[in-house]
């Protein structure tokens, strides 16, 4: 026998067992396999709610009371069967907390409140459709009753509760509840025991929705809306408030109207007039108000944000910005000089003539000229500036006097630009004064570099239109300037072994905003 032979298997006949039995014994065989596997803990049993809480129920009932029509309320009541539905399905009903949940509001509509017609705008401007357009729908019965107690939104089932702990918030450490604490501080009433009123997402969804109606009746009536007719009419009386920037919709009780607005600038001009921070403060005799001009700068910034919130566009809206524009051309606060000039050229557009445009058409000619100089930036905006301007405010003598300032500096007649500068209209000398210095430092270079051998100090302060009250400030600064040489009369300087004193750059005074320090030319 061989190998292979000696290990061969002999083949056995297996019984027949038929399906129902092979059936049979599979269905033991994994019932058995799952009694070998260990089974889930069982849990204890929970508390079981029934009905709906209390605050899901003033949930809907302040979301239907919101809704502005019928149609407006099928669409809520449709979307809180929804949400109702969602809750239960994730057993989320008893665990939501109804009180801080927003109300419901759709993606036409816009989150803000205190919204109402510009002035000068009528009904059709904000989509209001005739009657003969948009006719009255029927009333519809409501299909949620939240003042009944057994309010169910066509779900009736027993909701299981989680359990407790998930519910309960967890505790505070001392860190967390400091700035809880800081927080309410900050939102605590102000100095002038006016609380601050915070924003209310009820009262925005309502008027959302308000906006949102209009919109459809629009649309209905084939009229276009225009969302930019809407303004926020302000209600807060204080007359001193913070400048903020805004980051939300703005509250209309933190907002101030037109008749508080005019008693505030006439407040900040006040307090300022007689503040011995005031350069130019006109009386000695009136007791000292104390304010710096950051805080004057702030409160214009505030008015002027309550101007544009509510689109107030007139004459007081143009005073505003020219009283900013002069006291910060007094304080060499050049950066809010330019943003209240830039808003000027655009309201006296809309608004049309003023008594002061014509002064301030020359303050932005002077601006642009002294912007050129010491920045190097083009002449095309003042060329623009000059071929727009109206001939009769481009015949006024504040624009005439300041164009010939500007040719004097451009082809550095010193001795015209500081005749020009005696008699500088209004508040331009403000301007001028920057670029005296650069003036005179370009007739120094003149000087020295054409006269031969000597140049005389007393020559040098009749050139460079010294005055008796800054001569002494100009002499001292004059000696003290390295390289210079002395000739052989006293007060004299060799003029050209001294012409390296000179030959360089002009060095600009650095203000607010500058990003250069050395003229470009």
């Amino acid at each position: 026998m061989s190998y292979y032979q000696a290990r061969t298997v002999p083949h056995v006949q297996q019984p027949y067992v038929s399906p129902q039995v092979y059936t049979q014994q599979w269905a033991a065989y994994q019932a058995h396999q799952q009694m070998l596997q260990p089974g889930p803990v069982q849990a204890y049993p929970q508390q079981q709610h029934t009905g709906w809480p209390d605050s899901c129920k003033e949930y809907v009932r302040r979301n239907l009371s919101a809704c502005v029509d019928t149609d407006d309320k099928d669409r809520v009541q449709k979307k809180l069967k929804e949400l109702m539905e969602s809750k239960v399905a994730k057993n989320e009903l008893w665990s939501t907390d109804w009180a801080t949940l927003p109300l419901i509001s759709f993606p036409e509509s816009k989150r803000s409140r205190g919204w109402e017609k510009a002035p000068g705008f009528s009904d059709l401007h904000i989509g209001v459709a005739p009657a003969s357009v948009v006719a009255e729908r029927p009333k519809k019965c409501s299909k949620l009753n939240v003042t009944d107690n057994s309010f169910v939104p066509n779900i009736s089932k027993t909701i299981p509760n989680n359990s407790w702990p998930k519910y309960l918030p967890a505790p505070l450490d001392n860190e967390e509840a400091r700035r809880k604490a800081e927080r309410r501080r900050r939102f605590s009433p102000t100095s002038s025991g006016t609380p601050v009123k915070q924003y209310r997402p009820d009262e925005a969804a309502i008027q959302g929705r308000q906006v949102a109606s209009a919109m459809r009746k629009a649309q209905a009536a084939g009229v276009e809306l225009d969302l930019s007719t809407f303004a926020v009419k302000g209600k807060c009386k204080d007359l001193e408030k913070k400048y903020l920037r805004l980051t939300c919709v703005p509250d209309p009780s933190t907002v101030r109207p037109r008749n508080v607005l005019k008693r505030s600038l006439k407040m900040v001009r006040t307090r300022w007039s007689t503040s011995r921070f005031n350069k130019n403060r006109r009386s000695l005799d009136v007791e000292d108000s104390g304010v710096t001009y950051l805080w004057v700068c702030e409160q214009l910034k505030s008015i002027r944000q309550d101007l544009t919130i509510q689109h107030i566009k007139d004459h007081f809206t143009a005073k505003v910005y020219e009283s900013h524009a002069r006291i910060a051309l007094r304080e060499a606060d050049l950066k809010e000089f330019n943003q209240c000039i830039t808003q000027l050229q655009d309201l006296y557009n809309e608004v049309g003539s003023t008594v002061n445009k014509e002064e301030f058409a020359g303050y932005n000619v002077l601006y642009l000229v002294y912007t050129h100089v010491k920045y190097g930036q083009s002449k095309g905006e003042l060329s623009n500036l000059l071929v727009t301007m109206p001939k009769d405010i481009l015949s006024s003598t504040n624009v005439k006097h300041a164009i010939a300032l500007r040719s004097a500096v451009e082809e550095r007649a010193y001795s015209t630009f500081f005749g020009l500068c005696k008699n500088v209209p209004a508040e331009g000398k403000h301007l001028t004064d920057m670029l005296t210095d650069y003036m005179r430092f370009q007739a120094t270079q003149v000087v020295f570099k054409s006269f031969r051998p000597e140049v005389s100090l007393v020559h040098l302060k009749q050139v460079l239109f010294i005055g008796v009250d800054e001569e002494e400030t100009w002499r001292e600064h004059f000696t003290s300037i390295p390289k210079l040489v002395m000739g052989s009369n006293p007060d004299c300087y060799d003029a050209k072994l001294s012409w390296d004193a000179f030959s360089g750059k002009f060095q600009w005074p650095v203000l607010d905003g500058d990003q250069v320090q050395h003229s470009k030319t």
